[in-house]
């Protein structure tokens, strides 16, 4: 109702169902508000037409594509993000708390049970 009265918006980052400006509008707002770790993701169905209301035919699918490769540029060209894979996670937040003068973290996975806002190198970061 809310985003009918155009009073609020739900964006997620993802190419299903928002547009590119849509979802860098989200990533600049998040930015601005301290947010510095983010996750791009769909369904797996979606690369395949027929699977999903998202991806109904081949058409969709290129419209699809055209969506992640647009939202992924910005935000390496113009947002400065970098990139990461899951695995490499941990060992992103050990260096970044290393190097931060934030409290250490207490134990060997508190991290993992920690805000992750602050780190800047991780995932798709600003």
């Amino acid at each position: 109702m809310l985003s009918r009265l155009r009073c609020a918006e739900r964006i997620t980052l993802s190419p299903e169902g928002n547009s590119v400006a849509a979802m860098l509008r989200f990533l600049r707002h998040r930015l601005a508000t301290g947010q510095t770790v983010f996750s791009l993701s769909f369904h797996g169905s979606s690369l395949a037409p027929g699977r999903n209301p998202y991806v109904r035919n081949r058409r969709d699918l290129y419209q699809f594509y055209d969506r992640l490769a647009a939202v992924i540029d910005a935000m390496a060209s113009e947002l400065g993000f970098g990139f990461a894979a899951l695995a490499e996670i941990p060992g992103l937040m050990r260096a970044a708390a290393e190097q931060s003068t934030l409290p250490p973290f207490i134990g060997d996975h508190s991290y993992e049970r920690r805000n992750f806002d602050y780190h800047r190198q991780l995932d798709c970061v600003g």
